[in-house]
């Protein structure tokens, strides 16, 4: 299905590139010519990557999971805030804060203390403060609601990540691949696509050129949403509870968790038998006793009481998360 044509991205100036002299060589394979020194973007390719990427990402919202957009660039921003409310995804609008995605756990906890100091407010804890504590807490308040307050509902690492510049933003980019997480990023003529997953070679300094790739992208994660609802809307039809699909989902989240523990236990005897020695070594503080007091082997993890206290402690996490 196109998301988008030709004629759309030639009217919103998706065409434009760089100064031939600011080009990255790597661009050279999306770029059609050079014109008064400035390099033409083939808008050809452009639509063919665009639906692409859609499409990828419509299935990624069909999923349930969340995609993460960042546009730190003052053309972008509005226009980036705006579609990405319009589905209900997170969004990066300023600075982009280092670790987020690597150190994801610390971030998660300074939003976390938004709403904690929205909750004292609201209870009344803060009403003895003195004027000048209060207006701190507040400005505290404003400077996370800034930063993160886009962020809010991000509960875990998004699926996906969605760039405007991925020149400007390689610090997110970077962070991605890291993890393995996929980028989604418009790539103007100066920048480099080699890190990038989905490339949409197109202008990323016109608000117009954004908002006509958003406007396909935001379009089809809508529909892999409203597919979503569908689904779980025609069980509802035929007879379906909701305890009856909230059940599904916590089964299929307890293989998950099977899976992975049979996984974990694998590669934990792999380490016990390979690196032993090394691990003792890392953990040893060197005070009380040396490594070779010490002994580690595979029976301790066929102990069933240590099996079973982690096996259902593991349960019970991955249960909380799924509801």
């Amino acid at each position: 299905m196109a998301r988008t044509s030709f004629e759309t991205l030639l009217e919103a100036g998706c065409h434009f590139g760089h100064l031939k002299r600011k080009w990255n060589p790597a661009m050279a394979p999306y770029i059609f010519k050079e014109m008064n020194g400035i390099h033409i973007i083939d808008l050809h390719k452009t639509v063919g990557m665009v639906n692409n990427a859609a499409e990828a990402l419509k299935n990624i919202a069909k999923s349930g999971k969340k995609v993460l957009f960042v546009a730190t660039k003052k053309q972008a921003k509005d226009v980036v805030a705006e579609k990405a409310q319009s589905i209900n995804m997170p969004y990066v609008i300023e600075r982009w804060p280092g670790g987020m995605l690597t150190n994801f756990p610390t971030i998660r906890k300074a939003v976390k203390k938004m709403s904690t100091i929205d909750k004292l407010i609201a209870d009344g804890t803060y009403s003895n403060l003195s004027k000048r504590e209060l207006l701190q807490v507040t400005r505290q308040r404003a400077k996370l609601e800034k930063n993160l307050g886009s962020i809010s509902d991000l509960t875990r690492l998004p699926s996906a990540l969605f760039v405007v510049d991925v020149m400007k933003e390689h610090i997110a980019v970077a962070e991605a691949n890291r993890l393995g997480i996929p980028v989604f990023g418009i790539v103007d003529t100066n920048s480099n696509p080699d890190n990038i997953d989905f490339v949409i070679p197109a202008n990323d300094d016109a608000s117009s050129s954004v908002e006509a790739i958003l406007n396909a992208v935001c379009g089809a994660i809508n529909e892999g949403l409203e597919e979503r609802k569908a689904e779980i809307g025609v069980r509802l039809a035929f007879g379906a509870t909701k305890g009856s699909i909230m059940k599904q989902i916590l089964w299929e989240n307890m293989l998950l968790t099977c899976i992975g523990g049979v996984a974990g236990l694998l590669l934990t005897y792999l380490l016990v038998y390979t690196g032993a020695e090394w691990v003792l070594t890392i953990f040893d503080s060197g005070d009380s006793f040396s490594v070779m007091e010490r002994d580690i082997n595979a029976d301790m993890l066929f102990n069933p009481y240590i099996f079973i206290t982690v096996f259902i402690i593991s349960i019970i996490i991955k249960r909380s998360c799924s509801i």
